[in-house]
């Protein structure tokens, strides 16, 4: 085994970053990717918002950079610069209002001073994903479904079989060995080292749910809202531009979801769903001219934490397993610059203001409190 041979399982955008820095640090790595997951992974959006602003210095810090990086690196294709303004909040936690309980005109904001745009996600990821394989990174389309352990040292991972489209098995499942592993597999994660023996400390974390509309327009509508810019209303939601005069609208009405089978289930109810129909008037309460407009409803699932802070830490109770996550609907802000304190965690010299963030001791105040699941939605609810 190479001693600087590298596992990261999870091809989402801290999987991407992770992959390309341990590149640029001389490892061999292998990238592993579950071709065909049961829910989109939140990095894979169609739309997401780039800012730097945070209260929090080192979030502020780190996101500055990787918003410098995006409009200035590759991905400056896949992001278009754009105004903010936010409007006045909507309260955080179980005291939040929701968009029946006020009126769009009557709220009050301006554009922030703060550099900020969106990004086309999915387009974004795919480009990520091309230049970590041009870069040497060995790409696999396989299911990790366990980890190779010695005692507690954790010695590379297991995969399952994969199944083509045309119904044939293309694999049987292989072993990979390696020094250092680095689970960056979203909300999946939680279930996963459950299972490996290695639970995430109770209460350190929920998956959350939040919901949002795509909404067709025709080319007036889109020259329109082009003018007005990203809209955020903290708390209650946020509208932005997409591609192919599509807008985005994000219901920020999180849920705490336990069984994210249950998110699974729900996906045929669609308009018949109260979740669907939530996310509907939301659209037409920020703009009224286009509640009749063609809508489709999608999720997104990510970890969050009790003070919002990342997870960039060694697995308890194990050692060479690592995990990157727990971004809380945020991640895309950071994806060029995670991966570096990634490698840093894995070689030991992670900085150690990020390291007492990251580590999940919960200590500091929190970062983005009006995402934070404070309910759980009922079967037919989703």
């Amino acid at each position: 085994m190479n001693e600087k041979t590298i596992i990261i399982s999870g091809a989402g955008v801290a999987g991407l970053s992770t992959a390309l820095a341990a590149i640029d640090r001389g490892y061999e790595v292998y990238l592993i990717d579950d071709p065909s997951p049961s829910l989109v992974p939140a990095s894979q959006g169609l739309q997401r918002i780039i800012r730097a602003s945070y209260d929090n210095e080192v979030y502020q810090r780190l996101a500055s950079k990787g918003l410098q990086l995006i409009k200035n690196g590759p991905l400056s294709e896949n992001f278009t610069e754009s105004k903010r303004k936010v409007l006045e909040p909507g309260g955080t936690g179980v005291e939040r209002k929701t968009f029946r309980d006020i009126k769009f005109e009557d709220l009050v904001g301006q554009y922030d001073d703060q550099p900020a745009g969106r990004i086309d996600a999915a387009d974004a990821l795919a480009r990520m994903k091309q230049m970590a394989v041009d870069s040497g990174v060995i790409f696999i389309p396989e299911k990790v479904t366990s980890i190779v352990w010695e005692g507690d040292i954790c010695h590379g991972v297991r995969t399952k079989e994969v199944w083509n489209n045309k119904g044939d098995r293309t694999n049987e499942g292989s072993t990979y060995l390696a020094k250092s592993v680095i689970l960056c597999m979203g909300y999946r994660v939680l279930e996963f080292l459950a299972g490996q023996g290695k639970p995430i400390q109770d209460d350190l974390c929920k998956i959350g749910l939040v919901s949002w509309g795509e909404v067709q327009l025709d080319d007036r509508q889109r020259e329109e809202i082009e003018k007005k810019g990203i809209q955020i209303v903290p708390g209650v939601g946020e509208y932005l531009l997409a591609t192919k005069n599509r807008l985005v609208v994000n219901n920020a009405k999180t849920a705490e979801v336990k069984d994210p089978e249950q998110v699974v289930r729900a996906l045929p109810l669609q308009e018949n769903s109260y979740l669907y129909k939530e996310t509907h008037d939301l659209s037409g309460w920020f703009l009224p001219h286009l509640k009749d407009a063609p809508f489709k409803l999608h999720y997104c699932l990510d970890l969050v934490t009790r003070n919002q802070h990342f997870l960039v830490r060694p697995v308890p109770e194990s050692r060479g397993l690592y995990m990157v996550g727990a971004f809380g609907f945020h991640g895309f802000k950071f994806g060029p610059v995670i991966g570096t304190p990634a490698m840093d965690m894995v070689e030991g010299k992670l900085d150690p203001e990020l390291e007492k963030q990251w580590s999940g001791t919960m200590d500091g105040k929190e970062i983005h409190p009006e995402i934070m699941p404070y309910r759980g939605f009922g079967e037919g609810e989703i």
